[in-house]
């Protein structure tokens, strides 16, 4: 497994990395999506799990720019933001194309929480 970790804020980063590598994940650390882009060229991975809320740019942006790749429209995204995404936006169909597949705040859900849910979602 293999997963890459598009997250500007490095303490966030380094504590999702950490607890991947204690589950005996690879992963990779993308501040910007430009290098996220550049680790999935070299290895496309498993997930991805990303911030929403990206300085200087939108996720969002990024997102349908991997979808517009047939060879990387199933990689599934798990979105681990402090932006609150509310279930109209959830549900549009502009939202649904991107494929997300879990969304969690990161004022409400812990770190261990996130990993977990991930984990359980890849094995099956």
């Amino acid at each position: 497994m293999n997963i890459v970790i598009l997250e500007p804020d490095r303490i966030i980063a380094k504590l999702i990395k950490n607890k991947l590598v204690a589950k005996n994940i690879k992963s990779n650390i993308a501040p910007t999506p430009e290098i996220a882009m550049q680790l999935i060229d070299n290895d496309a991975p498993s997930a991805i799990i990303s911030e929403l809320s990206l300085s200087g740019h939108s996720a969002l942006e990024f997102f349908y720019e991997l979808r517009s790749y047939p060879d990387l429209q199933n990689i599934p995204i798990y979105l681990y933001t402090s932006l609150s995404v509310d279930d109209t936006v959830m549900q549009s169909k502009d939202w649904s194309l991107l494929a997300i597949k879990r969304v969690y705040y990161k004022p409400q859900v812990a770190i261990d929480a996130v990993i977990d849910g991930i984990v359980l979602d890849l094995s099956q």
